[in-house]
């Protein structure tokens, strides 16, 4: 159902911008630049098990605690094709996490009975914006998919994965 809601939305936002608004001399700007930040993780808490399931098998392999989340910041440039399309890349920070293993662990047996590791996250992505212009205001809500390079820097790993990526905002 969530897959539907996006391409229903993304197709909204394609279809509105044709439909003849105007736009002001605010989107006159081709290129553009910033940085902006907020809150946000990575997804190891996905690693530990619940409670419930949390057993000496299980636990010789995963994590039992995961601590993350924290400031998120970003820089990024785009151009503007026109008011309604741009292209934008981002270089993306995440907050480190530390994760958190048992002392019978595969993890604490091949580092030296340690129980944590600290892990560090970063992106770089580019994705293609449809923007919808707000009649009689400055502002733009938009949508954007692309692709981003995920580089996560750790004991255990240094790993670049390519991903999909989508945004939205105002």
């Amino acid at each position: 159902m969530h897959k539907i809601t996006i391409l229903w939305r993304a197709v909204c936002l394609l279809i509105i911008p044709l439909s003849g608004f105007t736009t002001s001399n605010y989107f006159q700007k081709q290129f553009y630049a910033g940085v902006s930040g907020g809150l946000g993780s990575t997804t190891w808490s996905g690693l530990v098990p619940a409670p419930e399931k949390q057993n000496s098998a299980i636990n010789i392999s995963t994590p039992v605690e995961v601590h993350e989340g924290g400031r998120v910041w970003n820089v990024f440039t785009g151009y503007e094709f026109t008011p309604y399309f741009a292209i934008q890349a981002t270089y993306r920070h995440y907050p480190h996490a530390t994760v958190i293993f048992k002392d019978d662990s595969m993890f604490a047996f091949e580092h030296d009975d340690r129980l944590s590791f600290t892990t560090t996250t970063n992106s770089i992505d580019v994705m293609a914006k449809i923007m919808l212009v707000i009649p009689k205001t400055t502002l733009r809500l938009f949508s954007g998919i692309g692709v981003a390079k995920i580089y996560r820097e750790d004991e255990i790993a240094n790993h670049f994965q390519i991903s999909p990526t989508f945004g939205g905002g105002l």
